[in-house]
């Protein structure tokens, strides 16, 4: 994954029950449906100035980092949610409902 972000280009992991992307600095739409699961896992290093948009439970400019875990198991609230990075990477995971 890191590979595709140095070149640009964006790739997903796709199974039956979770997709995961890798995030970098900016800010990105988060794929989804109204109340489906999301987790943000720090990649390789924190990742700061992390907000969010559209979720049941907010971050701020946070700092999320390998072993303080905030963005474990919220929710997508509003058809538009997005994420904020200002630095570092996040691993995003979607988990599929029915």
């Amino acid at each position: 994954m890191f590979f595709l972000q140095e070149h640009r280009a964006k790739g997903r992991i796709i199974d039956p029950i979770c997709d995961i992307e890798l995030l970098g600095k900016g800010t990105h739409p988060i794929p989804g449906k109204i109340d489906d699961t999301v987790s943000f896992l720090a990649f390789g290093q924190s990742a700061a100035g992390v907000t969010l948009f559209g979720f049941e439970y907010p971050l701020n400019e946070a700092t999320v980092g390998i072993s303080f875990p905030v963005g474990i198991s919220n929710r997508i609230k509003t058809e538009n949610a997005s994420i904020r990075i200002m630095e570092g990477n996040l691993l995003f995971f979607r988990s599929k409902t029915e």
